[in-house]
This record gives structure tokens, C-alpha cells and sequence, in this order.
């Protein structure tokens, strides 16, 4: 892949595209850097998944969906010792790991994979739908540097289905978050 596994990987599980992060935010900092080990070999998408997709948003969403109901979620199969012997072991299967613990738990690696998705496009077009607009307003009106016209086209592509709603919430969390930070706090930069 042009690019290499950085920019695939930020094609992927990016919010955005390096064209549309211009667009939107023309102070940003732009461009991929490849991503090496100290030795020089590659970082493959295993290892980007285990240190930055899992715990930044698998294992926050999880703690913070638990916690808003008093539960404690624990996660075995992400004990270090084991994830050291899985990363050890290529050849080694979900179906592997089921059977050293239970051999009739293995029809559970043999089941179809299921999705658990939220709805917030539907909560963004109803009941959400005036106050993501006025944060990613907000947004555009900030010190930031965003571009208010890209953010409107944002608003405009997910209006008419061409867009998903990650991106536009991201914003628009952003634009909540600095309507509410107390007046005392400093302003934000680019590049602080």
C-alpha cells in the first residue's frame, strides 16, 4: 500500500483523511511517519490494534459504559502473561485458547461475529441533532483554526448519508468541551 502500514492503518481507524484534516483544520500538522521499531523493522497492524485502537477506545468505551452502571468489567483474556504467550505464538487460534481452558467452549470461536453498535447517527439526526450543530459551530467560531465552512460541509456530507457519524461527533465533542472549560483556563493553540 502507498504510504505503508501508517497511513493505512490512519486510513482505517482515522477520522479523517489527510485532504479533509487540511480542509477542516489548516494549522494542523500534516503527513505520516512510518512506523518502526527502535531496530528499524516495521510495526504491523496487530501491535497498532493492541496499543492504541484496544486500550484508547475499546477499553475506555468499555470503562466508561460499565462504570455509568456500577458494574466492573474484567478482561482475562488480556491478562499480560497470556498476550505475551499469544504474541509469541503466530500459529496460535481463538478456537487454541478456548480449548486450554474448556474444550466445550470452542463453539464459541465457531460463531458467527456479532456487531453491538449504538445508535448515534439516529440520536444525531433526532433528539441530538441542534446540539451537535451549535457545538461544531462553536467550533468554527473558536481560536483553534478551524475552518467553518469545511465544518459545515462535514454537517452537510452526514446530512446526506455520504458521511458516518465518528467524525462529526468528534467535533462536535470537541466544540461541547470548549464551551464548557472554565473562563480562567488558558486558550488553546496549535501546536500546545
Amino acid at each position: 500500500l502507498a504510504g505503508g502500514t501508517a497511513a493505512a492503518y490512519g486510513s482505517v481507524r482515522g477520522l479523517f483523511g489527510v485532504t479533509e484534516l487540511a480542509a477542516l483544520w489548516p494549522g494542523a500538522p500534516s503527513g505520516t511517519r512510518p512506523l518502526v521499531h527502535a531496530d528499524g523493522s516495521a510495526v504491523d497492524v496487530g501491535e497498532l490494534e493492541l496499543n492504541n485502537y484496544l486500550p484508547y477506545q475499546l477499553l475506555r468505551d468499555t470503562d466508561a459504559a460499565s462504570m455509568a452502571h456500577s458494574l466492573e468489567v474484567r478482561v482475562p483474556l488480556l491478562d499480560d502473561d497470556l498476550v505475551d504467550v499469544v504474541l509469541r505464538s503466530p500459529g496460535l487460534t481463538k478456537a487454541d485458547l478456548l480449548r486450554a481452558v474448556d474444550p466445550s467452549l470452542v463453539w464459541l470461536a465457531e460463531r458467527r461475529k456479532r456487531t453491538f453498535t449504538l445508535p448515534f447517527a439516529t440520536w444525531m439526526q433526532g433528539s441530538l441533532r441542534d446540539p451537535v450543530r451549535d457545538a461544531v459551530g462553536l467550533l468554527g467560531g473558536s481560536s483553534l483554526g478551524f475552518d467553518s465552512r469545511a465544518l459545515q460541509e462535514v454537517l452537510a456530507s452526514f446530512d446526506a448519508g455520504r458521511a458516518g457519524w465518528r467524525p462529526v461527533w468528534a467535533l462536535a465533542v470537541l466544540g461541547m468541551w470548549l464551551d464548557r472549560r472554565p473562563a480562567r483556563a488558558p486558550a488553546l493553540s496549535v501546536g500546545s
